[in-house]
């Protein structure tokens, strides 16, 4: 469960920190940021589970434009398994040379250290975290190692939270924007809806047990929905008057 998001130097928010309860409804004008909290915690699970570089997530122009700083800030607070989780990332924005990077990166749980990111090299401490790192070495800063790092039993607590946001679904879907045809596989969905065809596509070739009770949960809405996924199409007859 969500506990607390903090961001600062981010699109419309300065030192903006949300702390939700169990349901929460996001209510203002236009601008007032709804949907730049959706789209930050969208770029995070993007970010830290599909393994994308940072300056697409964050570029230079998600800076506040009242903001003259050049590092934007954001830390998010977790319930997972009942425990709690702290991950904080700091991103440098270098507009003169064109750069973005993760100057700051840290994930810990009930306090214990498990990661780091810091002068450019990746600190790891493990599930039962000594004061000194079990591994580190070097790393680029355009994007986050914690989506490299494959589930082990010593680092367990990292692939808690990873599976924790994995599994948020976020939407802001906008029926118009929606493509009509599958281009490439998108594995996940995007936040509007546009990918929808490319992510059904892969999402029936990998579950195809649950084709049927798509159908049947989308029938209501869609009359006369028929399960054709899979099926060669019906033949195309022309119809012509006798003689």
């Amino acid at each position: 469960m969500l506990k607390r998001l903090y961001v600062d130097n981010v699109r419309c928010f300065t030192n903006f920190e949300l702390v939700p309860e169990a349901t929460v409804g996001l209510v203002g004008p236009n601008g007032g940021g709804k949907s730049t909290v959706l789209q930050v915690l969208s770029s995070l699970r993007t970010l830290l589970v599909s393994g994308s570089e940072i300056g697409e997530q964050f570029p230079a122009w998600s800076r506040t434009r009242r903001d003259q700083r050049l590092i934007q800030q954001i830390e998010l607070e977790a319930e997972i398994t009942g425990s709690t989780f702290t991950y904080s990332l700091a991103v440098l924005q270098d507009p003169e040379r064109g750069q973005c990077r993760i100057q700051e990166e840290r994930l810990t749980s009930d306090g214990d250290l498990l990661y780091e990111f810091v002068d450019g090299h990746v600190r790891l401490f493990g599930d039962d975290p000594l004061p000194d790192p079990r591994t580190h070495f070097p790393f680029v800063a355009t994007r986050s190692f914690l989506p490299m790092l494959e589930p082990r039993p010593d680092n367990a607590r990292i692939t808690a939270f990873k599976l924790w946001l994995s599994g948020i679904w976020l939407f802001q879907l906008r029926p118009f924007d929606i493509r009509l045809f599958s281009e490439q596989e998108s594995p996940s969905l995007s936040i509007t809806g546009e990918n929808y065809v490319s992510f059904f596509r892969v999402f029936v070739q990998e579950h195809p047990e649950l084709i049927a009770k798509i159908v049947e949960d989308v029938r209501p809405a869609i009359p006369g929905l028929t399960n054709s996924i899979g099926k060669p199409p019906p033949l195309a007859v022309r119809l012509e008057k006798a003689p």
